[in-house]
This record gives C-alpha cells, structure tokens and sequence, in this order.
C-alpha cells in the first residue's frame, strides 16, 4: 500500500512534490549556513583566545622581568672634592683624580651587564640635566621574545614596546620609574604599568690634612628602586592609596 502512493507521488504532476522539496532545500539550506556561519565564529572566538593569551603572557613577562632586574639593581654616585689652602690665605677647590663616577650594581649574576648599564646611563642622564631641562626624561625600548629555531611558535610572539619615564621621586628622595608596556593598540592586544618607587641613601665625609692644608670631601649616593604597582591597563594610578 505503501508502495504505491510513493508511485503515485513520484508520478504526481500537479507540482506539490517540487514545491515541498524546494521547501525541504530552503530549510536544509538555511540551517547549513546558520551551522556554517556558527563554526566560523567559534573558530574566530577561540583564535582571538588564543592571541590575547598569549599577548597578555608576553606584555607580563616583559614587565614582571623588567621589574625584577630594576629592583634588584642599585646606581652609585660617588665625587670628591679637595679644598686646598693657598699661602695667601687663600682657598681653591679641585676634583681628584677619578674625583667622580657613575656604576651599576647588579644584585646577582642573572643580571645583564648591559641592562644594568642601560640603567645606569639612564639615571645618569636624567641626574646631569640642565636646569632648564624637562622635570622627565623618556625613553621607549622595544622588546623581543626569542623561541626556539624551527618551531611553529617562532613568528606568533609580538614584540613589546616599553615606554619608561624617570622623574623626581614624590617622596622627595630618589628618582620614581614608570614603565608603560603594550604589545599593541587592539582589542587582542595587552598594557601593563609598572610603577617603581626610588630612594637614595646619601653619605657625606670629610677629611682634612693639616700637614698639606687640604681638605677632602667625598659624596657617595646609592639610587634603588621598590616596586610599588603593577596594573593590567594603560593609565597608572592617581590615587595616594596605589603608590
């Protein structure tokens, strides 16, 4: 019985076979595309996942190592001056030999003798600047992320660009550091601020020669560095409480 109203439809001429297999074509159509479009968007989803992972890895790595190496790295200054006592009564002042010099002290080996001299010159540079100059001093350092030769990851790691501002420490004492680090501009990308608090401990000594009417002074200052804030954004924080 079965059989034969199949043939009957099959053999049908009035037209609603066609029409309810066009239908059954449209709904199947549709649900295809709505199925497509659905995996598209899953895959999208999960590679931006993916890269804002990893950017945020990268953008906290750079900071969290840049933090480190600051904290555990001090900056000494050392002058010293001799007064000398003229026959006339008299006095005149001059430098010693070697009388002043700047030096990086890294905390332990892991340390790179060149970023401990970045640092150096970057602190040195801002400590020599004219009266005149600005209150800041920037510097903008990109940093790469090496892998390992011949993997699939070798071209996946963005570089990270570091925006380092050095001022006048709010304490009064020392110079603060805050660096700004980003692996870009987009929604996928990663900011971080890091914020250092600085300090210096100054020691003053004099020594005077009666036999050679002179008398020595000697400076010695060590800037150092404590990490204060470490913030997933781009704007440091304004409130007392943060710093």
């Amino acid at each position: 019985m079965l059989r034969i109203r199949i043939e009957k439809k099959l053999k049908s001429n009035r037209g609603t076979s066609i029409f309810f297999g066009l239908l059954l074509f449209m709904v199947a159509s549709i649900l295809s595309a709505v199925m497509l479009s659905a995996s598209v968007t899953t895959v999208k989803r999960v590679e931006s996942d993916k890269k804002v992972e990893q950017n945020y890895l990268t953008c906290s790595s750079a900071a969290k190592l840049l933090r480190d190496e600051i904290v555990n790295t001090s900056i000494t200054y050392y002058r010293s001056t001799v007064i000398r006592v003229q026959g006339t009564g008299g006095m005149v002042e001059q430098d010693t030999p070697e009388a002043e010099r700047w030096k990086s002290n890294p905390k332990n080996t892991s340390i790179s003798t060149e970023f401990a001299q970045s640092l150096q010159d970057y602190v040195q540079t801002f400590a020599e600047r004219s009266s005149v100059s600005s209150n800041t001093l920037k510097r903008t350092y990109n940093i790469s992320v090496p892998t390992a030769e011949g993997t699939e990851l070798r071209q996946t790691f963005v570089p990270v660009t570091a925006n380092c501002i050095i001022q006048e420490a709010k304490s009064g004492n020392g110079y603060d550091i805050t660096i700004k680090l980003s692996t870009g501009a987009t929604a996928d990308d990663c900011q971080i601020v890091v914020y250092l608090t600085g300090a210096v401990n100054e020691k003053f000594d004099t020594i005077n020669d009666p036999n050679k009417g002179t008398t020595t002074t000697t400076v010695n200052k060590t800037y150092t560095w404590t990490a204060t804030d470490f913030i997933y954004g781009d704007q440091e924080r304004t409130s007392e409480a943060g710093t």
